[in-house]
């Protein structure tokens, strides 16, 4: 089993109306924490995807994951949503047809049955969103259908050690209970939340190496 830690940023909550515009993840075996394969891609807009945006992701003030100051103000380089899925898709081990894996990508090269488990803060989230994305260009998302959500993990963790529950329900807020501060990463991009993500696996995981 490998954990697929992946996070994304997106223009909103509607999975309908608001496209995502950033995607990170890490292919991570949980024994050694070696990782296996890793992107961190910004995906192509339409001026209509940006216009469908929420106003408070186009606030600079508000811009959760830096939206107008990252995509919109630096001219970062950006691949169209069907590469953004085909990377994805081919560091997995489910090639499209056609597709070559580009100079520079960490290639994972797993047996054919290996589960690949994806993990994340508030999974459910990222499986939709991207899970759209990859279905949207004839991509299958690769993952069980099983999440392992950190936040859980966490709980489970702090209920063995402590035996009680903690009255926690801010994400920051389980991430401090089992000794990973938030703010040492950098939050709401794809790629911090990513190594946050990480970071909490590790401190719950005896032994980590």
């Amino acid at each position: 089993m490998k954990y697929l830690v992946l996070d994304c940023e997106t223009l909103g909550l509607d999975p309908v109306k608001h496209a995502v515009w950033e995607i990170a993840w890490k292919l991570i075996d949980p024994k050694t924490f070696q990782v296996l394969a890793c992107d961190d891609l910004q995906i192509d807009l339409t001026d209509e995807q940006i216009a469908a945006a929420d106003p408070y992701v186009m606030d600079p003030a508000n811009s959760v994951g830096g939206f107008t100051e990252r995509w919109m103000g630096h001219g970062c380089p950006t691949v169209q949503p069907e590469n953004a899925a085909k990377r994805l898709a081919n560091i997995l081990e489910t090639p499209l047809e056609g597709w070559e894996l580009e100079p520079g990508i960490f290639h994972s090269e797993l047996p054919e049955n290996e589960q690949i488990i994806l993990l994340g803060s508030n999974p459910s989230f990222d499986d939709r969103r991207v899970g759209d994305l990859l279905r949207a260009h004839g991509c299958k998302p690769p993952w069980h259908y099983h999440l392992e959500d950190i936040g859980g993990l966490g709980r489970g963790w702090l209920m063995a050690k402590t035996g009680v529950v903690p009255a926690l329900r801010s994400s920051d807020n389980w991430s401090r209970a089992v000794g990973v501060e938030p703010d040492d990463f950098d939050r709401h991009t794809a790629m911090g939340d990513v190594d946050w993500t990480i970071a909490q696996l590790r401190a719950i995981t005896p032994g980590t190496p």
